[in-house]
């Protein structure tokens, strides 16, 4: 294996260090990630308390105004009898044990909605790693898929959700032949362009179907979904994911939560996980590259990047504003094409593409697509939800 190395010296005891970091994703590399399929993943592991606080929170953060989340009340008197979490607030933890400094970018994910779930329910997240292969594509001559799987349980053991997660593996710029290869971009707009951003935003409030019914049998293959503009992109949107997704309050597990003297022994336990700041030779995380200019040029995106769950936050409130109520979203995937940086905007659509009919349950499947200011597609992804049919007897459906 060929490898790049500063020291082997580990960590100091500052937790100051030079890690050693690949540079090729070769044969050996392969291997050695391939060896961890099956592995049990600490970092996914996490008690997930369901509150009305984090629902609200996730809620806010994905832009949704959905009163089956944030009205309890309203929520009691649907069909479900009780206020709901977004579906996606789980099952978000990246898996990618193994490949010391080989940077790690969220590449998408698949979810499997089993029953539903809600303020008041505690979840058992588990994870594991079940496949690895070598890859190319567009932005990275050559890279590793980590695939891993985890599942929610609730209280009674029942699986409510399960999750296949996917991580791109890839060397950093530090190492020879790292990173990825975008170009730098920087995004600006002008003060009447904001203020159209502002009245759109405030204007898609009234997009949610609500309480009234979308009937399987109204739907038409090739229909529009209702297209939603996110952002510009914020730091601050970015910090909210830190906090409210990766840092495990709601899904993200619970690697790395923590401060001062617990980093301090994540790094020496981990010194791959770490990284000096050149301006103040301060021992960081390399996930700063969603909030630091320096970092983000090492991964090689065009400019500070979004923390992925964001983008596919955004499919699940398109969808489940589009489908109303009455409406119950089973699965979602969402894929990311290219980095969204600071300043980017987004515009999320759908179309759908398939519906069928059995034993009085109507499925539609719905294509999902987000596009930046300059038309590229930054996530693609699909749902799966099943709508009333008309003339169904609710009590008698699943």
């Amino acid at each position: 294996m060929t490898e790049a190395r500063a020291s082997s010296r580990g960590a100091d005891s500052s937790g100051r260090q030079e890690t050693t970091l690949r540079s090729t994703i070769d044969t050996e590399s392969l291997a050695e990630a391939r060896r961890l399929i099956g592995y049990d993943y600490r970092a996914a592991r996490s008690t997930i308390e369901v509150s009305a606080d984090n629902t609200r929170d996730y809620a806010n953060y994905i832009g949704s105004n959905n009163r089956m989340y944030l009205d309890p009340a309203y929520a009691r008197s649907s069909r479900w009898g009780r206020p709901l979490a977004p579906p996606t607030i789980v099952g978000t933890s990246i898996i990618a044990p193994g490949l010391r400094g080989v940077q790690w970018i969220y590449g998408g994910a698949r979810w499997r909605f089993h029953r539903l779930f809600g303020p008041g329910d505690v979840l058992a997240q588990t994870g594991r790693l079940v496949d690895a292969e070598a890859k190319s594509g567009r932005a990275a001559s050559s890279m590793i898929m980590q695939k891993g799987v985890t599942s929610c349980v609730n209280a009674d053991g029942e699986t409510v959700v399960e999750t296949e997660v996917y991580t791109m593996r890839i060397p950093r710029k530090r190492a020879s032949s790292g990173g990825l290869n975008y170009a730098k971009r920087e995004t600006t707009w002008t003060v009447g362009e904001l203020d159209g951003f502002a009245e759109r935003l405030l204007a898609q409030r009234r997009l949610g179907r609500g309480p009234e019914i979308r009937y399987w049998d109204d739907v038409d293959v090739g229909e529009s979904v209702d297209e939603v503009l996110c952002g510009p992109l914020r730091l601050s949107d970015i910090a909210l994911t830190r906090g409210t997704v990766v840092y495990g309050i709601i899904g993200g597990g619970r690697d790395e939560n923590g401060g001062y003297s617990y980093m301090l022994d994540h790094y020496r336990r981990h010194p791959a996980h770490s990284y000096e700041n050149p301006e103040t030779g301060v021992t960081e995380h390399p996930h700063r590259g969603h909030w630091e200019q320096y970092m983000a040029d090492e991964v090689g995106m065009p400019g500070i990047y979004d923390i992925g769950y964001q983008r596919l936050g955004w499919l699940c409130r398109v969808i489940t504003d589009w489908m109303g109520d009455d409406g119950r979203l089973r699965a979602l995937e969402g894929w990311l094409r290219r980095p969204n940086v600071v300043g980017d905007v987004t515009y999320v659509s759908g179309v759908v593409t398939e519906k069928r009919l059995a034993d009085g349950v109507g499925t539609v499947v719905c294509a999902l697509s987000g596009k930046n200011q300059h038309g590229e597609e930054t996530v693609r992804g699909s749902a799966e939800v099943e709508l009333l049919a008309r003339g169904t007897d609710t009590e008698q459906l699943p």
